[in-house]
């Protein structure tokens, strides 16, 4: 694209225009635990502490699995308190759905930055960008209060500026990185899986002459979620390690409650697509419910395709990665 003055608004609208669209057309068919963080936002901003014990076991303001959701959401909602509903609950609501729809610009901005930045097409950062609004996980959750977006937005700028510090030698722009990638850990506990892939780009591309931008951007990293979770745990009030590991185990239940590999096989085209209430008649055909039984036919039929049509799809992805250089590197990080 030859650059001129209208070059950055080339850029930026088209993904701009698509994300407001998507957005404004569409409600969430899930809006899982919003409603969970918005009462644990209640009870600070009604003068609750931030911490107490019931009947259930440890239930804390501060939750390891979305260390900083809860404390975001409350800071966004004192922020936009003159403007959102005066109902509390209804403008704490507001105000998760806002800082949600915020980080999803984030999200796609990062996510065309960091292709632009991979690929010499143009028009490659807008198609990804396109993909990311309208696969299924993104474009339900963007629209709910939960952190799932948010952390991806931290981690795919994260990403970005890994790339970036690469290609100007930047310690600065590492060190931002690493900050960003532990803020995308203290969102969602279990993107810490993702962090070392974006953390060792610069030596998947450029070599071991970058290990010292790497070791910069990784010390980074492991100081913020150090001061992060160390805070946790000093406001908290957590003096000893089974107090410390009780909170872990009580709050991040998605880390260890969805296993399996049929789980798996099946929650991977969930992402992308929408499947409904196919998870329901997937789980009957497994578990042989003798009350409701499913066949293969009826599988088939309902969800088969649809999973099917999900891994052609990344089949095809993984055959074009493999089609240049760099993106046998990208697949083998990835």
């Amino acid at each position: 694209m030859r650059s001129s003055r209208y070059s950055h608004l080339t850029w930026f609208l088209p993904p701009l225009v698509v994300y407001v669209f998507a957005t404004s057309l569409t409600a969430p068919l899930n809006i899982g635990d919003t409603p969970v963080y918005v009462d644990a936002i209640l009870r600070v901003v009604n003068g609750g502490s931030t911490k107490f014990w019931d009947q259930g076991g440890f239930v804390s303001f501060w939750e390891f699995g979305h260390l900083l959701w809860r404390p975001l959401g409350w800071l966004a909602f004192r922020v936009l308190h003159p403007f959102v509903d005066t109902d509390v609950r209804a403008g704490v609501t507001q105000a998760l759905l806002i800082l949600n729809w915020l980080f999803g610009l984030l999200a796609i901005f990062s996510l065309q930055g960091l292709v632009n930045n991979v690929c010499e097409r143009p028009w490659a950062g807008f198609v990804a960008t396109a993909g990311l609004i309208f696969s299924n996980a993104f474009l339900n959750y963007v629209q709910s209060g939960c952190s799932y977006v948010p952390g991806l937005a931290l981690l795919t700028f994260g990403f970005y500026l890994m790339v970036k510090a690469a290609g100007d030698r930047s310690r600065w722009k590492a060190i931002v990185a690493g900050v960003v990638l532990a803020g995308a850990v203290g969102m969602w506990f279990p993107y810490s899986c993702a962090v070392p892939a974006a953390l060792i780009v610069p030596l998947v591309f450029l070599g071991i002459s970058q290990i010292q931008l790497v070791s910069v951007a990784t010390v980074s990293c492991a100081l913020a979620g150090i001061l992060m979770y160390g805070a946790a745990i000093a406001a908290l009030g957590l003096g000893s390690v089974s107090e410390i590991r009780q909170w872990a185990q009580s709050s991040s239940h998605e880390v260890t409650e969805n296993r399996g590999v049929a789980r798996v096989a099946f929650g991977i085209p969930r992402s992308l697509i929408n499947m409904g209430a196919d998870s329901v008649f997937f789980k009957r055909f497994l578990k042989n419910d003798p009350y409701n039984p499913v066949g293969l036919v009826d599988l088939a039929r309902r969800s088969l395709w649809k999973i099917a049509y999900a891994y052609m799809f990344l089949f095809a992805l993984v055959v074009g990665m493999f089609g240049v250089s760099r993106g046998r590197s990208l697949f083998w990080l990835s």
